[in-house]
């Protein structure tokens, strides 16, 4: 059963949370943590050299200039560690910067895609645990040092491996009240891997379509696109249905049109990678759906159709 995590905002503070990355949920996170008052730190691919980032951050009608801290030396271990970095970057990310957390610490995964959960759990302790976070917050990088919350939203957060599935009816505070300062509100739920093929499926048919005509969400309504949807979204049902994965081909149907409504002016991630010349998620996203189909045995010639005619206009490094 999901359950709302409540904060403890009466509790001490047990140390910082360390985010990983600095795209835009990365930075969000960091900036909902300091307006929240919450001790946190940022951390990119390399050591920092200075000790903070200015940020000039909008949501909604208020601007907050922020200066965001970036990790100082002297910070050794600590109890939650959330990686928000794109899916090809995340295992290298969790290996750079795993030694940073506690033997009982809660490392956190939160990127778009799949397929990454299982190398990363094979890097941790016996008593580390690893979740994984789905947001539906929306948040858009204007600028080197800007950063626009473009859309409010909510946060699954589910258990991957064995130590936090123990941990999973009582949670550490240190994770709640971490979480709930980066990616409010967040709600616990046993079973994450339902939840993110659920976003899965979403993905695999506005990323892909988006990046391939170079539209925003919403164009993909026009009825020149439903039979293409159609097909995608009844082989990704079937692959996800052999994975042990409950959806219905109405339900998936539903829930592809609602996204692309409710964010028809924007545009996807894999688009906005696409026209800015860099590398996709294209991989965890379509590529992870091509190998499961082959493991199952099953035909999806049509994601397979779309992924050949994205890479066909795309370098290797872009899609590999």
């Amino acid at each position: 059963m999901d359950s709302p995590l409540m904060s403890t905002p009466s509790s001490p503070h047990h140390g910082p949370i360390v985010i990983v990355g600095q795209g835009a949920i990365a930075l969000l996170a960091a900036s909902q943590c300091a307006l929240a008052g919450y001790p946190c730190y940022l951390q990119g691919r390399a050591a920092a050299s200075q000790t903070a980032m200015p940020l000039d951050f909008r949501r909604g009608q208020q601007n907050f200039p922020l200066l965001l801290s970036l990790r100082p030396a002297h910070v050794s271990k600590v109890a939650v560690l959330l990686v928000c970095v794109k899916a090809y970057d995340a295992v290298a990310a969790c290996r750079q910067w795993l030694p940073l957390l506690a033997d009982d610490g809660c490392l956190v995964l939160c990127h778009n895609g799949m397929g990454t959960a299982d190398a990363v759990t094979a890097m941790l302790g016996k008593s580390q645990q690893l979740w994984l976070a789905s947001t539906t917050h929306g948040a858009l990088k204007t600028g080197p040092h800007r950063l626009v919350h473009t859309g409010l939203g909510a946060t699954m957060l589910g258990p991957a491996n064995l130590a936090a599935k123990q941990a999973f009816a009582t949670p550490a505070a240190t994770l709640i009240d971490a979480m709930q300062a980066a990616l409010a509100p967040v709600t616990l739920t046993p079973n994450i891997a339902e939840l993110l093929w659920q976003k899965l499926l979403v993905n695999l048919v506005i990323n892909p379509l988006t990046a391939l005509h170079q539209c925003r969400n919403g164009e993909l309504l026009a009825a020149e696109f439903q039979p293409r949807v159609a097909a995608l979204i009844n082989e990704a049902v079937q692959v996800a249905t052999v994975q042990g994965i409950a959806i219905e081909q109405a339900q998936a149907s539903a829930l592809v049109r609602q996204v692309m409504q409710r964010t028809a002016e924007n545009y996807s991630s894999m688009q906005q990678d696409v026209a800015m010349h860099r590398r996709t998620e294209l991989a965890a996203i379509t590529g992870f759906l091509l190998k499961c189909a082959k493991v199952q045995q099953l035909a999806v010639p049509t994601h397979q159709q779309l992924y050949d005619e994205l890479t066909a206009r795309l370098e290797p490094w872009q899609y590999q």
